[in-house]
């Protein structure tokens, strides 16, 4: 049985991802896939025409860019997958939020969500939050 495992652990490849590559992907997860209500909040405002395609182009480059800034200060080596794991089931969290609830979260939300008991907590878990968490988390 030993040997079975040592052989089939053999088989599979392992693939090495700096670190810098893992911020850039989950910064570019992050920019397509938890933030979806916020384009959707700005091409509402800034109709997705000629004119102000690079508004919009610009506002997720610098969402991007500001994600892989802020991940590539607090990443440092051995910490990189705890803390980019964290920020993937906090973002699945916020995105489930702001699609069901079509809010933005700012410093007031999060004013609330440090303010929120455990009765409110265990209210607002559904089926649609735990599939968002394990889907996009």
């Amino acid at each position: 049985m030993l040997q079975l495992n040592n052989s089939f652990k053999q088989m599979i490849p392992k693939i090495a991802v700096s670190s810098n590559s893992l911020i850039v992907a989950v910064s570019l997860f992050l920019l397509l896939f938890t933030n979806f209500r916020f384009i959707v909040n700005v091409t509402e405002y800034y109709p997705l025409n000629l004119a102000n395609i690079v508004f919009i182009l610009s506002v997720a480059v610098l969402l991007f860019a500001v994600n892989v800034i802020l991940f590539s200060l607090v990443c440092i080596r051995f910490t990189t997958k705890p803390i980019l794991m964290l920020i993937l089931l906090l973002a699945a969290s916020t995105a489930y939020f702001m699609d069901t609830y079509n809010v933005i979260i700012d410093d007031v939300m999060i004013e609330n969500i440090v303010r929120t008991d455990t009765a409110e907590v265990t209210n607002l878990i559904s089926i649609n939050q735990i599939l968002y968490i394990l889907l996009l988390g």
